[in-house]
């Protein structure tokens, strides 16, 4: 229990975006620079990004810290899993994996790398002998089978943007957001931040901007559609035109 608690002040320690010294991890957690280099490791090992701000000096990202906190005990396994798999090069089942239209299945696929904070899966889907992402929370379970990865000279990386989308595609969007909107974009997806700017407007509740890239317009298109009143200016016209289609579809089926 004592090394929980010591990840756990550690996390917290780390979070600050000033980073912590290795003297002051080493009085409050009472451990020596050897200790606290092997809870270090140890994140490292558990795939969050540890930054050296300056020599003794560290931190790590709130999108990270968070990324821990947002997956339930079921998809921790589930992540588990596909980092065995992976590692030992072998094919997964994602068992009773419910898609966005209710369709209920088996998939089984080549997982290439997990993203979006380890809540989706990019793979290569066996049957349609295609690249696909998945998010892990729909499937029911995940079984590693003997079968080896074979077509790994398919296997391309991932671009995923902070709405957790993947494509090979890159689209320039911005609009603008109310202080609600833009309270809820940085609660939603705490990476966003490096994309929204404060701007001068007289007599306009719309005083911030977020200028960025996505890969696909359905991550930023379902943000944009859940406030509806505290965004516009949506650009390019593409993408607001994807919003009006999405504004039908919803409608009418």
């Amino acid at each position: 229990m004592a090394d929980v608690k010591n990840i756990i002040k550690l996390l917290q320690l780390l979070s600050r975006e000033e980073g912590v010294s290795l003297q002051e991890l080493e009085e409050v957690l009472e451990m020596k620079d050897k200790g606290i280099y092997k809870n270090l490791t140890s994140l490292i090992k558990a795939d969050i990004e540890v930054i050296k701000v300056k020599p003794g000096h560290w931190r790590i990202r709130q999108e990270e810290l968070l990324g821990l906190f947002d997956l339930s005990s079921d998809d921790l396994v589930k992540v588990d899993q596909i980092k065995e798999a992976i590692i030992d090069d072998k094919c997964v089942n994602l068992i009773a994996y419910q898609n966005s239209k209710g369709y209920t299945g088996d998939f089984k696929v080549e997982p290439i790398s997990l993203f979006d904070r380890n809540r989706r899966l990019w793979c290569f889907d066996l049957k349609d002998h295609q690249l696909k992402q998945f998010k892990l929370s729909r499937a029911r379970s995940i079984e590693i089978t003997t079968r080896p990865r074979y077509n790994k000279d398919r296997h391309l990386s991932v671009q995923c943007d902070i709405f957790g989308t993947a494509s090979n595609e890159v689209r320039k969007i911005s609009f603008l957001l109310t202080t609600l909107g833009y309270q809820l974009m940085r609660e939603t997806y705490p990476e966003s931040g490096q994309y929204l700017t404060e701007i001068n407007t007289r007599n306009d509740n719309f005083i911030y901007k977020y200028e960025g890239e996505v890969f696909s317009y359905n991550g930023v298109g379902r943000f944009i559609l859940g406030i509806p009143g505290h965004v516009k200016d949506i650009k390019p016209k593409s993408l607001l035109l994807h919003v009006q289609e999405e504004v039908k579809r919803s409608y009418y089926s």
